[in-house]
């Protein structure tokens, strides 16, 4: 939430911050229900800890961005 706290400008923040938990609700609950799924269609347990790593990596990518490309306040 920091990372997105700063990522918009004064007017926009309570509006992306709101995005962004809501973004992690949704994660929140879709994770462990897919989880369920692999689970219980046998799935091996190296494939089931890969699927979680995409999430991960794809959100480390995005908070790299995000920092990176982050405009001055001015």
């Amino acid at each position: 939430w920091p990372i997105a706290a700063g990522a918009y400008p004064e007017k926009l923040r309570a509006t992306g911050v709101g995005w962004a938990i809501g973004v992690g609700r949704g994660g929140a609950v879709n994770g462990p229900m897919l989880g369920g799924y692999l689970m219980a269609a046998n799935a091996p347990l190296p494939f089931l800890f890969a699927t979680y790593c995409v999430p991960l990596v794809s959100c480390a990518g995005a908070a790299f961005l995000v920092e990176r490309f982050k405009r001055p306040v001015s």
